[in-house]
């Protein structure tokens, strides 16, 4: 639904951020074929009692009739490269990073997938998934290209763009209020801002990823990552090439690409649907999609979106970048920690996993105790120790650099008043 709020909101003394509607690049000619009941079969592992696989692009489809039409377009770090949108036609790639923000308490996952998070409830994603196309013209195949996920929700909310108002130059916007949450963007590493409640992964793809007459389906771990009541959770996907290239070097006949997918809800050249959020109501339903293109990439003067990703409701004709097909399996209560039966002792997987240059190990205690963490390679090699000392009961952290340990599988121990619990973990550079 769509009201003019704007007069009411200046009565009510609500500060809208005004945004300009921006115009899409170039669309990538569509010509691969997409299996939509295989990746729904995927969804059908969750226990629908306290997990869900949700992809808001699929239940809206689903509530306006199966009528979406499939779009997918380029993702590349910067417009060094070109592609080809339409045969022959060669241009610089224009999208360089896309983001969506995950709002479990939406009519729309109720309906489709029976999912009963609320505003009361905090939850947990410890999957995604994400339908591609993926080519891969260089010949060597050494070469890893990699996805680098980015993982945050709004509890830091200098982080996220919220709310807010687009531009009336388009005749379906007029003065309308526009309801979303999305993570902010960071120009300087390609991905969403935040240092604090976020976690990076990076996905490698290899020969074995490709999809290139068809879109594949791609679905990965992320750890288990905690989102707080009342809160939701963003993914920014960036691709980070494995190879050197220069500029003018084109996608499609020199080198790897992937591309992402969208949805248009309502078929082809049809107004973007999105749910009247009437300032941040309790019925809001923040899920949205958004872009980053060069002009943000490089943070040019001028721009009004700088820092931002775009959400796709600023998009104007054709408006087929509504929603990305992207999939969460969330939890509630949140997985983070499993509990080891008899010990009283926590044990959560390590964020991010794999790990960079740090992670982040989390535990929780029914009781006091003193403290102890190792890290030993697949030789039993001791590369980490740390004496916590005492702690109080309740949730911990210990944060570990992992700059230095060779590329590969770990095992951290947990040992609490000589009881011991040890999880796996992979490090990556």
């Amino acid at each position: 639904m769509k009201k003019v709020y704007l007069f009411a909101g200046m009565l009510l003394g609500v500060t809208l951020s005004a945004q300009q509607p921006v115009t899409p690049g170039p669309a990538v000619t569509q010509s691969r074929t997409f299996n939509k009941s295989k990746v729904m079969a995927a969804h059908q592992s969750a226990d629908r009692n306290t997990s869900w696989w949700l992809n808001y692009a699929f239940a809206a489809d689903s509530i306006y009739g199966n009528v979406a039409e499939l779009n997918a377009n380029y993702l590349f770090p910067d417009s060094s490269v070109l592609g080809e949108f339409g045969a022959g036609n060669f241009a610089p790639v224009w999208i360089h990073s896309i983001a969506q923000t995950m709002d479990p308490t939406s009519f729309y996952y109720n309906q489709t997938s029976g999912c009963t998070i609320t505003d009361a409830d905090s939850y947990s994603v410890d999957s995604l998934g994400i339908v591609y196309a993926y080519e891969r013209n260089i010949a060597n195949p050494n070469i890893v290209d990699t996805l680098v996920i980015k993982l945050t929700h709004n509890t830091t909310t200098a982080n996220w763009l919220s709310s807010g108002f687009i531009g009336a130059t388009a005749a379906n916007y007029n003065t309308d209020t526009v309801g979303f949450k999305i993570p902010k963007y960071d120009y300087v590493n390609n991905y969403a801002t935040g240092t604090t409640s976020t976690s990076v992964v990076k996905i490698p793809l290899t020969d074995a990823d490709t999809a290139v007459t068809f879109y594949g389906y791609k679905a990965f771990g992320v750890g288990n990552f905690v989102v707080p009541a009342g809160k939701v959770v963003g993914v920014s996907i960036s691709f980070l090439p494995g190879y050197a290239y220069a500029f003018g070097d084109t996608l499609e006949t020199e080198l790897n690409s992937f591309f992402f997918t969208s949805y248009e809800e309502q078929g082809a050249g049809t107004f973007v649907v999105y749910n009247d959020c009437n300032y941040q109501s309790a019925t809001c339903d923040y899920n949205v999609s958004g872009i980053v293109r060069s002009a943000e990439r490089y943070n040019l003067n001028g721009n009004s979106w700088n820092g931002n990703y775009i959400p796709t409701y600023a998009f104007t004709a054709p408006y087929s970048l509504e929603h990305h097909l992207i999939d969460w399996k969330v939890s509630t209560p949140p997985t983070s920690v499993n509990e080891v039966n008899g010990t009283g002792i926590s044990l959560g997987q390590n964020m991010p996993n794999p790990a960079d240059n740090n992670t982040a190990i989390q535990y929780s205690l029914k009781n006091a105790g003193a403290v102890s963490i190792m890290i030993t390679d697949i030789t039993g090699k001791v590369v980490y120790t740390s004496n916590e000392g005492n702690k109080a009961a309740g949730n911990h952290t210990v944060n570990v650099n992992t700059e230095n340990m060779t590329a590969g599988v770990y095992f951290y121990t947990l040992t609490v008043d000589g009881v011991s619990v040890t999880n796996k973990m992979t490090v990556t550079h």
